[in-house]
């Protein structure tokens, strides 16, 4: 049988033999399956949903583990796309859960499993090559490289506190490194990971709250794509808006960087809702390898 977990209030995780794991998919709840499940990938984050009591099956029946025993979820790595999310029963006065991707969680064969499946084969993404000991020194050094940089000070903060792989690349010289531009969005979005109203729920990660100049951004773009492997820079990141409301200065510095290297792929991620801030960027180079 796979068995259900659950978690004290100090976040300490136990299984609960004679219960079966469940998870849910919509709103309705059910058993796990093992066709649901793989091994824990490795990368991945454990965590438990306080105000939200575990949900097992014993005898074909659905009920909560205990009164104080919480629901376990896990947060999966990039590749991975999860097919349950955690079955539990919600108590009065919950606090509202930041936007992860929770992902249901089971125990068999004495190790964790987690409703999902492989659904990319690329090893860029693999957590191995982030927050590795040396990323301090490595902001260090991109520090000493562009000094006095905003951008720079911004993508330092997103490596640090939020964990952002394409921040991170930036200061591991590799990749894709993200260069957010827009504070501002045409959107508003329920599932916005930077900004959301106070009545939703909290966003993981900060939106960027200057909007960098030309010479700013053209800087990053040319110090990335001019040695990093495989380089790509990349605008319209989780920690800005909408890059498209920042044409004049993403088009701008486009060409101040084409003038410069001809080197590596420019990327944009979009709402694609602006139409001529998006041509205007196109022109200017995006998406097109030199």
């Amino acid at each position: 049988m796979l068995t259900g977990l659950f978690a004290d209030e100090r976040g300490e995780i136990f299984d609960a033999p004679g219960w079966a794991a469940t998870g849910r998919s919509g709103r309705a709840c059910r058993v796990c399956r093992a066709e649901d499940l793989i091994p824990l990938p490795a990368g991945s984050e454990l965590m438990y949903l306080p105000g939200r009591l575990a949900l097992g099956a014993r005898q074909d029946s659905l009920s909560t583990l205990g009164r104080k025993q919480f629901a376990v979820a896990a947060t999966l790595p990039v590749g991975y796309t999860r097919l349950l999310a955690p079955a539990y029963e919600i108590q009065a006065g919950a606090p509202v859960l930041p936007l992860f991707g929770y992902t249901a969680v089971a125990w068999s064969r004495g190790k964790m499993w987690v409703a999902a499946m492989r659904s990319d084969q690329t090893d860029k993404w693999n957590p191995a090559h982030y927050n590795g000991s040396d990323l301090r020194r490595r902001i260090a050094a991109v520090r000493k490289q562009l000094p006095a940089s905003r951008l720079v000070e911004h993508l330092a903060h997103c490596s640090s506190e939020w964990h952002c792989c394409t921040a991170q690349n930036l200061f591991y010289h590799r990749w894709e490194a993200g260069i957010p531009t827009s504070p501002v969005c045409n959107a508003n979005c329920l599932g916005c990971i930077s900004l959301q109203s106070s009545e939703c729920c909290p966003s993981p990660q900060s939106r960027i709250q200057f909007t960098p100049t030309v010479d700013e951004v053209s800087a990053i773009a040319t110090f990335h794509l001019s040695s990093a492997p495989d380089p790509i820079i990349s605008f319209g990141q989780g920690c800005e808006g909408e890059p498209s409301l920042a044409a004049d200065t993403i088009s701008a510095a486009i060409h101040q960087t084409r003038q410069q290297i001809r080197r590596g792929m420019i990327n944009m991620n979009t709402n694609a809702g602006y139409t001529e801030g998006i041509r205007q960027i196109v022109d200017a180079g995006i998406s097109k390898n030199p």
